[in-house]
């Protein structure tokens, strides 16, 4: 097949604190005084100049990359915050030169990187489809052309000549995109940005975009919506710290990329007694059953507000002495199916009296999908005084597809506080069968419940 794109030995190098930092009168005075050996004369009050802490860093947002994409491919980049993905579609956009390497791409590009790109916030919608359309490349009459087909897509026809500064951050998006998806181009380029429009909205562009691939154009996606890549892209590359660490289908590539995730969650210094953390997708092995939970309640243990909610609870983990002597081990990610059973699994290093513990899941937007609240009811904490493991089993969890984890809050008789684990567990919850009825990214809700349609004629 032919090459659409190609990156060959790319590297971008930034250089963080000595330009940028006012305008350039200032930058150059900046440099007269540093060459001269003499403080900077535009210093805040009370700061350090201390240009060796302050500047002269460099970071290489990309190091060494080489990939080729082909003709008519759909291709979904994905990585954590900071890996590179965003700079490298301004590379290939041309908003910035590569600083090694080189980058060749057949035809013309239309890309869609940030919120606002290419429009001006004084001018109308429709002038400023002019204007995108010129910086993209499209000449006047193809732009008028288009109009038509650009305004119904993007369903702004009402505000079209109203100041784009007055339209929301969703209308802007779709404007932008309708432009760009529009444009007779070889290679669509699309960062993170339709994460802010709707669900409708989303839909109508993945749709365009599988259009545009189906006619030999080339679509590169960035997004952290792992079902938009699996569904969408053939094909998938992981960036981590500016480099190429994965590229295969994407069900490999988003296992990769979850595995580089779990290297921050398993650095998390978690004390000695607790040696394991699992989530099974069957109920074998000893659960909760049987165990006898009777009276071990929340009243008197003072665990309310112990921070469950969101990811932001990790800022209230207890702080335990002496965490490099932890021996714990996490796998922490599974992969489930609609209506798969549910076991997570809490091991001890050393015995545990009577150990109670909450277990919340929470889908990738830190919503609250289920809450397994050990201490709320009277049957709630094992009543062994010597526990070395904790489960909790659910026998059927009916999730939509989408990624989740799971807070965790354990307590004690012989623990000096609660431990909060956030997002101790991750699992994906991937298509399926679900009482004979497929359960799909097109399922909408957060969860699939059992249900039959029935007719019935009338009496007379």
């Amino acid at each position: 097949m032919t090459i659409a794109v190609e990156f060959k030995n790319v590297s971008k190098l930034y250089r963080l604190g000595e330009i940028g930092t006012g305008t350039l009168s200032q930058d150059l005075h900046r440099g007269l005084f540093r060459i001269l050996g003499k403080p900077d004369p535009f210093a805040k009050v009370g700061v350090p100049n201390d240009r060796e802490q302050s500047g002269g860093k460099m970071v290489w947002a990309l190091d060494d990359i080489s990939f080729d994409i082909q003709q008519g491919e759909v291709l979904g980049i994905i990585g954590r915050n900071g890996a590179g993905k965003s700079t490298l579609l301004k590379l290939l956009s041309r908003v910035t030169a590569p600083t090694k390497g080189t980058i060749r791409a057949r035809g013309r590009i239309a890309s869609l990187l940030e919120v606002g790109t290419g429009f001006h916030p004084e001018l109308t919608g429709r002038e400023n489809i002019f204007l995108n359309g010129a910086i993209l490349g499209m000449t006047r009459n193809e732009t008028k052309n288009r109009l038509d087909e650009i305004v119904e897509f993007s369903g702004c026809a009402k505000y079209l000549d109203t100041p784009v500064k007055r339209y929301s951050s969703g209308m802007m998006v779709r404007l932008g995109f309708s432009v760009a998806a529009h444009l007779d181009c070889e290679v669509l380029v699309v960062d993170e940005v339709l994460a802010v429009g709707d669900s409708e909205f989303q839909r109508k562009c993945i749709n365009k975009m599988e259009s545009v691939a189906r006619h030999e154009k080339t679509v590169i996606v960035v997004s952290h919506n792992l079902g938009l890549i699996r569904s969408l892209c053939e094909r998938c590359v992981v960036l981590d710290q500016g480099n190429v660490v994965g590229d295969s289908d994407p069900a490999s590539a988003i296992q990769q990329y979850l595995k580089l995730n779990e290297v921050a969650v398993q650095s998390q210094a978690y004390p000695s007694w607790l040696k394991h953390i699992s989530l099974k997708a069957d109920l074998e092995g000893q659960g909760l059953k049987g165990q006898g939970l009777k009276g071990q309640g929340l009243k008197g243990q003072g665990l309310k507000g112990q921070g469950l909610k969101g990811q932001g609870g990790a800022k209230q983990r207890t702080e335990l002495a002496d965490p490099s002597s932890s021996s714990l081990s996490l796998e922490n990610r599974s992969m489930l199916s609609p209506g798969d059973p549910f076991c997570l699994e809490l091991e001890f290093n050393e015995p545990l009296s009577h150990p109670r513990a909450i277990a919340a899941i929470y889908d990738r937007n830190d919503l609250l999908i289920a809450d397994f609240d050990g201490f709320a009811h009277s049957a709630s904490a094992l009543s062994s005084p010597n526990a070395r493991k904790l489960c909790c089993e659910v026998a059927s969890l009916p999730l939509v597809p989408g990624d989740y984890y799971v807070n965790i809050l354990v307590n004690a008789d012989n623990l000096p506080s609660p431990l909060h684990l956030p997002g101790a567990v991750r699992f994906e919850v991937v298509a399926g069968m679900m009482n004979d009825r497929l359960v799909d990214e097109n399922v909408r809700g957060v969860v699939t419940l059992p249900f039959s349609w029935r007719t019935e004629e009338s009496s007379c």
